[in-house]
């Protein structure tokens, strides 16, 4: 647990009187008796700690930091060499973000990142939160290392420190070290985590001069609840049943106890909120019969007690698509991965609808010229068509064809009313486009009034082939058609046809779920062809029971497909 998130200033030698700075003499670094120290050397590669704790430290000439652990404050740059320009001696001034410097010369700032000038001929400078290199270019003095701290505190959720039980964490953004609170001893130095027992510490990236206090690690064992889940399966006789359960991250298998009764076990963090998975499955894994989902939380005791009734596993398994689960094949005798299609009448064709033209107005064809960038406005009166119409586009996409699309149209006259509404986002990775948005339509004729969630992925397969997985959620939005839903989800290798905007599907399965809650029915439609089948598996069901059933040797639906940069 972190308990605070604190970016100490790097109050350097260079930067304010009222602080008591450390002194060096010749070859020795002594500080007031106001807290416990810590010396480091600075060197190419890392940070090597020389002393700690004290009022001094005999050290070699070189580049070192002074730490106050007790108050937080950092002295950047001390240099124990008669040669060099110590920091006590330095006009440089830092006050919050401006960096000051008396009137003997002509000064010039860099950052010390890429030595871009920031400043220069002025009596003063101000800055954002980083390191400075301050020059006197009349005298040729330097004063490197002026730091500006990223002064403000945060909550946990803006820190980059990790806590995984004993274990804490951090980014490949510097060199860390990990100090024990209790006594400022140093247990972790460079490296990407490091290994702790219980208590609190403090972790500071001296790269960027960033330091988070206070990161407590419990006593993990104290911190456990045994939760033990009691799982009633339906009802069904086997000598190679099985029941799997998966919570958050953890996965093992359930013990039988008796008849249709299992149980399992396991410890997970007390108060935590975990993600429960059962798989019921016949043939030692091999054929699901059932599954349930469920969120739970542990509580904060030793124990915690789940029950799971038979009846809340889903058991509409169908791994051969045949339109009978998994469960009641076994329970009739037949095998659930062979399709029992030997009986079904053929017919001639399936004629569908698949949102073919719903993605049509986003791969517009400015994609072909990338990058793309475009924003414009029609007011009311723009249009002689359509005087009354207003719309609204913009188009924003990167070189690689990644960006968005809005685009919103209005029709307002005494006998019409009509709204559109597309927003998208577009993203391309490798041989694959995707889209994810929202289609939404009203107007004063049913068929224009719904709004479409929908996300959908291509990829390439070859010339004349695409896989094209996607779903489709729609809500009708008239008056006389609220209460009804349509759900489109697929995945189909898909053939170009003489449209290269649209293909036929040539593989894959395709389920339509219509729901309508006035009527209180769901009607489910899915079609399913594998790899080597001659016909395509048409089932239709009504609130769970099929009404049909046949086979169909191809399907007359359209599937959208142009999607420029895999063409």
């Amino acid at each position: 647990m972190i308990t605070q998130f604190v970016k100490f200033p790097a109050l350097m030698l260079v930067s304010s009187a009222a602080v008591a700075n450390p002194v060096v003499t010749d070859n020795l670094i002594s500080w007031p008796d106001n807290g416990w120290y810590q010396v480091q050397q600075v060197t190419d590669n890392t940070i090597i700690n020389i002393c700690e704790g004290g009022r001094s430290c005999e050290v070699t000439p070189g580049n070192y930091i002074v730490i106050n652990h007790t108050s937080g404050e950092r002295f950047n740059s001390v240099v124990p060499d008669s040669s060099a320009q110590t920091s006590s001696n330095s006009p440089v001034a830092v006050n919050g973000t401006t960096i000051s410097w008396p009137d003997d010369g002509w000064y010039q700032v860099l950052n010390e990142r890429d030595y871009t000038e920031v400043c220069a001929g002025t009596r003063f400078c101000e800055v954002t939160p980083g390191s400075y290199l301050v020059i006197n270019h009349t005298t040729q003095q330097r004063f490197d290392g002026v730091e500006i701290p990223m002064d403000h505190a945060g909550p946990t959720s803006e820190s980059p420190i990790v806590v995984n039980g004993s274990n804490i964490s951090w980014p490949n953004d510097g060199w860390y070290q990990v100090i024990d609170q209790s006594d400022y001893s140093s247990l972790c130095e460079g490296g990407s985590s490091c290994e702790v027992t219980p208590g609190v510490y403090d972790v500071i990236n001296h790269t960027t001069v960033e330091r988070w206090n206070d990161i407590v690690i419990d006593d993990i064992h104290a911190l456990l609840t045994r939760v033990d889940i009691g799982i009633n399966v339906p009802r069904y006789q086997s000598n190679e049943l099985q029941v799997q359960v998966t919570s958050n991250d953890k996965t093992w298998q359930a013990s039988w106890s008796h008849d249709e009764s299992w149980f399992a076990s396991g410890d997970f963090p007390s108060n935590s909120e975990q993600q429960l998975t059962i798989t019921f499955s016949d043939r030692n894994g091999d054929i699901e019969l059932g599954r349930l989902q469920r969120t739970y939380n542990t509580g904060e005791g030793p124990t915690h007690s789940i029950i799971i009734n038979a009846d809340e596993f889903d058991t509409r398994a169908d791994t051969d698509g045949d339109g009978v689960s998994n469960l009641a094949e076994l329970i009739a005798g037949s095998d659930p991965l062979v399709p029992d299609n030997n009986s079904l009448p053929i017919r001639g064709m399936y004629s569908g609808y698949a949102n073919a033209l719903v993605l049509q107005p986003y791969e517009v064809p400015q994609l072909r010229n990338l990058p793309y960038s475009a924003h414009s406005f029609e007011p009311v009166g723009s249009s002689a068509l359509s005087p009354t119409r207003t719309t609204t586009r913009t188009l924003e996409f990167d070189a690689n064809g990644n960006g968005t699309h809005f685009y919103t149209t209005t029709f307002n006259s005494e006998s019409f009313y009509f709204l559109q509404l597309r927003e998208g986002t577009r993203t391309h990775t490798g041989n694959s486009i995707v889209w994810s948005g929202d289609d939404y339509s009203f107007g004063t004729s049913h068929e224009l009034a719904r709004d479409i969630d929908f996300h959908v992925e291509a990829t390439r397969i070859d010339e004349q082939r695409l896989q094209i997985d996607a779903s489709y959620n729609t809500e009708y939005l008239h008056p006389s058609k609220q209460g009804e839903f349509e759900v489109q989800t697929y995945s189909l290798s898909v053939v170009t046809q003489y449209d290269p905007s649209t293909c036929l599907p040539d593989r894959g399965t395709f389920t339509n779920t219509f729901t309508d809650t006035n009527q209180n029915y769901t009607r489910v439609t899915t079609l399913t062809k594998n790899e080597g089948d001659e016909y395509w598996h048409v089932v239709r069901t009504r609130n769970g029971e099929v009404f049909d059933e046949y086979l169909t040797p191809w399907l007359n639906m359209e599937v959208y497909c142009r999607y420029y940069g895999l063409d």
